[in-house]
């Protein structure tokens, strides 16, 4: 707890002496696209170990249970651990994916305070609904904060360092 209240205040200092700007469609675009791409290879590659353990214990694991693994795991993983885990700041003080992170991103509420554990969950939650859309991309591309829908409903923005 010490340290996420401790990165929120950075965060705030950090506000005041650095330059942040709201992230574009197309830097949203590219660091959703870069998150998923990275879920999709992890996913492969449990997907092999799950192939290499049905190889190594012959007929106590069979394939379709490597087949089950995968998808829960690329499902529950991609759609709701990762995003809550990285936003959250739960591993790490990124407050972001790893792709947003490595562009300067990070995920805050309209007063510049990192998402809450709560606040994360339900903002993956509508992610699930609406992710990369139509109307996302319209409204993030014609909102003065570029606001997806999510974003509007929670009141939380995506920054951008300069």
């Amino acid at each position: 707890m010490d340290s996420t209240l401790k990165s929120m205040n950075e965060f705030q200092d950090n506000k005041e002496n650095e330059s942040y700007s709201y992230a574009s469609i197309g830097d949203r675009c590219v660091s959703y696209l870069r998150d998923y791409l990275l879920v999709f290879l992890v996913s492969i590659l449990i997907f092999l170990l799950f192939e290499i353990i049905d190889k190594l214990f012959g007929k106590s694991l069979n394939y379709h249970f490597s087949l089950f693994g995968l998808n829960f795991v690329y499902i529950f993983f991609s759609f709701f651990g990762y995003p809550i885990i990285c936003i959250t700041g739960l591993l790490s003080d990124m407050h972001a994916t790893r792709s947003q992170y490595k562009m300067g991103m990070s995920v805050v509420n309209e007063n510049g305070i990192f998402l809450t554990t709560t606040q994360a969950i339900i903002r993956t939650l509508l992610c699930v609904f609406s992710g990369l859309s139509l109307v996302n991309i319209v409204l993030i591309a014609c909102t003065k904060k570029h606001q997806s829908l999510q974003d509007l409903l929670l009141k939380q923005v995506v920054v951008k360092r300069k």
